[in-house]
């Protein structure tokens, strides 16, 4: 071959065959310089032979090279743009992005609503709210399986036509964009999201090599999902049978709009006070950060933790802080002396935690205990 460029677009989707060929071509040329496109978090084809780490292991596996990241887009809000990134890097799998947007919101975009009564007469009503407020812009029925796009539809057109409207899979709907989405099919299950379904030992071993992070793609699926709304993206999910991933984005970090008053209930439990049963905990600033105080006042001193994970108020225990969100339920240990976090340190004998405050000359704390990875 005779080109001096080589390019690839959507390289997160690239397999490895498709790799061996880029690398003869290179290999094969006059030097050319290859210059490739992707975005790790939508990757969500490992079922047709992608495989990420050619993205984001690309100089352990390709070589070395120069990375500019693109970081700012023109599609979505602040709002999506915050809720969908914090979700997906998660995974350390994942490069680190701060996605900057050219459309600013003050308020939460993303709408958590419940599927009480009906599933698809909430999607009915939710569209016909949109259509109130918005006469011309363009809506998307977003779900992981098309079956629960062919039901809807079937409501729709016995209720009278809807014009405009558009039925997406998650993975049918990556490249394209509506001014407002509704995603549905957020429950428990084989056929649920994220797919509990696990995939048959032939055609698995087949298939290329998937990071250890839980529900992984899955989670790269719903960012791809999240992220194909202009305005607003409404999540309707059973309160029921809870998907994992609602679970997860009821955590304050995510700031949901919680349109719901199950799931309002559900999000208040994550801040009531367990010691005096009365006062709910608030987030309050102060000059040395952010610190949650019970709404009880002078009747209740407790002051939590902020949990590193998810953002909930974390109880102190003796020797661990536990996050007050049962679906996060992170434990972080600390010094059953003076109350500071313990930190992994390496000595002569391996691993072990020491006391974070070791370090300050003027209070100097020297516990240590034994570590244990479960609780790190």
């Amino acid at each position: 071959p005779k080109w001096s460029h080589i390019l690839v677009d959507e390289f997160q989707d690239i397999s490895m065959a498709r790799m061996d060929f880029l690398n003869s071509l290179v290999a094969q040329g006059k030097n050319p310089m290859l210059t490739v496109v992707g975005d790790d978090w939508q990757s969500i084809y490992r079922f047709s032979g992608g495989k990420l780490e050619l993205t984001t292991r690309f100089e352990e596996l390709i070589g070395s090279y120069s990375l500019t990241k693109l970081e700012k887009t023109f599609r979505y809000n602040n709002s999506i743009a915050d809720t969908a990134g914090t979700f997906v890097m998660r995974n350390p799998e994942q490069y680190k992005k701060q996605v900057v947007t050219h459309t600013k919101v003050d308020s939460s975009q993303v709408y958590l609503l419940d599927n009480e009564g009906s599933l698809e007469d909430k999607v009915v009503q939710v569209i016909n709210k949109i259509r109130k407020n918005d006469l011309t812009g363009s809506i998307a029925v977003l779900a992981r399986y098309r079956y629960l796009l062919e039901n809807v539809k079937k409501k729709v057109k016995s209720g009278g036509a809807i014009p405009d409207l558009k039925y997406w899979t998650f993975h049918g709907s990556k490249g394209l964009e509506a001014d407002y989405c509704v995603l549905i099919g957020f429950f428990q299950g084989k056929s649920g999201f994220p797919n509990m379904n696990k995939e048959e030992a032939v055609v698995e071993s087949l298939l290329p090599s998937l990071d250890t992070f839980p529900h992984s793609e899955e989670r790269r699926l719903l960012y791809v999902a999240l992220t194909r709304a202009k305005n607003k993206s409404y999540l309707i999910a059973d309160p029921r049978a809870t998907s994992e991933f609602i679970d997860e984005l009821l955590s304050p970090k995510y700031k949901l709009h919680i349109a719901s008053k199950t799931f309002e209930e559900r999000y208040r439990r994550i801040f009531e006070c367990g010691i005096c049963s009365v006062g709910h905990y608030r987030l309050y600033s102060g000059k040395f950060g952010d610190y949650y105080q019970c709404s009880s006042g002078k009747v209740c001193r407790s002051n939590p933790r902020i949990c590193d994970k998810c953002g909930s108020p974390s109880i102190d225990t003796l020797d661990a802080s536990v996050c007050n969100n049962k679906a996060c339920n992170y434990t972080k240990p600390i010094c059953d002396r003076c109350g500071r976090p313990m930190k992994v340190k390496e000595g002569r004998f391996g691993k072990f935690l020491g006391c974070s405050g070791y370090g300050i000359k003027e209070d100097q704390c020297k516990s240590t205990r034994k570590y244990l990875p479960s609780l790190v």
